[in-house]
C-alpha cells in the first residue's frame, strides 16, 4: 500500500502535466488554440471541508489545471446555491449528506451510493469516485470505560449495565442516522444523554466522565487528542459516509479528473485525521496544512 501511495504522489504533478502538454501540442498542431476550463473550487467554513477544498484545489493547480477559489460559504446550503448557479464547480461533500440532500434512500454500498447520488444530482453536477475518507458515525469511549465495561464493541456497550452512551443534540432526529437507528440494530435502549451540539461537546463530556461513551464522526480530530478509543459497529448500524468530490462541468475535463482521482487515492481516513489534529494543536492553516500533505506526498520516495 506504501509503495502504491508513493507511486500516485510521484505521478501527481508530473505524469499530468506531461498529458496536458501533450494534448495542448496536438491541439496546436491542429491550430486551434487550447484554453483549459477553470475549476472554481469552494468549500464551508467548516475545518474538514476548508482543509479538502484546499488540497484538491491546490494539487489541481500544481499541476496545471486552472483554479479560482470563492470564498467559504456560509453553510451546504449556500454552496449548494452556487453550485446550482453554475458559480461553483469543486466542493468536497460525502455520500450520505448528498443523498439525504436529496431526500434519496441511502444504500448500504459505496458503489450503490454514487448511483443513487448520480440519479438525483442537478443537471451539469456529477460524482465519479470517493476518496478513502469515511465520516461514518463511530461510537467513541474514554480508556476508563473499556476497562471498567469490557467492551471491544457497540454489542459490548449495548450489554453493560450502567453504561451510558453522549452524542450531539442533533443524533437524536438526524434523518441519515439517529439514535432511534443504533438502538433498533443492536436492539437495546441506550443510556443516552445529549452532550451538545458538536463532536468537540461530545468528546469533552466522556473526558470529564460525564458519559462513557459518545457518537462522534470517525475523523473528529478530538478521537486522537483526547485518547478516545473506537468501537467496532459489529452490527453495521451506522451507514458507510465517504468523502466524495461534487464536480461541475468544467471539474470534469481530464486533467481535472486525473489529479481527483489520484488525490482520492492518497487521502484516507486516519491521514485526514492527523491533518485536523496538527490544525486544532499547531494552529495551522487548511492552506497550510494542504501546502504540507501535498509536498509530503511529492517527495515521500
Amino acid at each position: 500500500m506504501t509503495s502504491t501511495r508513493a507511486a500516485l504522489a510521484l505521478t501527481l504533478v508530473g505524469a499530468l502535466a506531461l498529458t496536458a502538454c501533450g494534448s495542448d501540442d496536438d491541439a496546436a498542431e491542429a491550430g486551434t488554440p487550447v484554453v483549459s476550463p477553470t475549476v472554481v473550487v469552494g468549500h464551508t467554513a467548516d475545518p474538514l471541508s476548508h482543509l479538502l477544498g484546499e488540497i484538491y484545489g491546490q494539487g489541481m493547480e500544481n499541476s496545471g489545471v486552472r483554479v479560482a477559489r470563492k470564498d467559504a460559504s456560509a453553510g451546504l446550503d449556500a454552496m449548494h446555491a452556487a453550485f446550482d448557479a453554475g458559480t461553483l464547480h469543486f466542493a468536497p461533500e460525502s455520500t450520505v449528506s448528498l443523498l439525504t440532500r436529496y431526500g434519496a434512500e441511502v444504500p448500504d454500498t459505496i458503489n450503490d451510493q454514487l448511483t443513487a447520488i448520480n440519479e438525483v444530482l442537478p443537471e451539469g453536477q456529477s460524482v465519479q469516485a470517493v476518496a478513502s475518507v469515511f465520516v461514518t458515525r463511530t461510537v467513541v469511549c474514554s480508556g476508563e470505560a473499556i476497562e471498567q465495561f469490557e467492551l471491544s464493541s457497540v454489542s459490548d456497550l449495548a450489554g453493560a449495565d450502567g453504561a451510558t452512551l453522549g452524542g450531539p443534540s442533533s443524533f437524536e432526529t438526524d434523518p441519515s442516522f439517529s439514535l432511534a437507528d443504533l438502538e433498533a440494530a443492536y436492539e437495546t435502549e441506550f443510556a443516552f444523554t445529549a452532550s451538545g451540539d458538536t463532536d468537540a461537546d461530545v468528546a469533552a463530556a466522556i473526558s470529564a466522565g460525564d458519559v462513557d461513551c459518545g457518537v462522534v464522526s470517525s475523523l473528529a480530530p478530538e478521537i486522537t487528542i483526547d485518547g478516545l478509543l473506537p468501537l467496532v459497529d459489529d452490527e453495521a448500524a451506522a451507514p458507510q459516509d465517504a468523502i466524495v468530490p461534487l464536480l461541475g462541468v468544467p471539474a470534469t475535463s481530464p486533467e481535472a479528473t486525473a489529479v481527483i482521482g489520484q488525490l482520492n487515492a492518497l487521502l484516507t481516513t486516519d491521514v485526514v485525521r492527523a491533518l485536523l489534529v496538527k490544525m486544532q494543536v499547531n494552529g495551522d492553516s487548511p492552506e497550510l496544512a494542504a501546502k504540507t500533505f501535498l509536498a509530503s506526498q511529492s517527495s515521500s520516495q
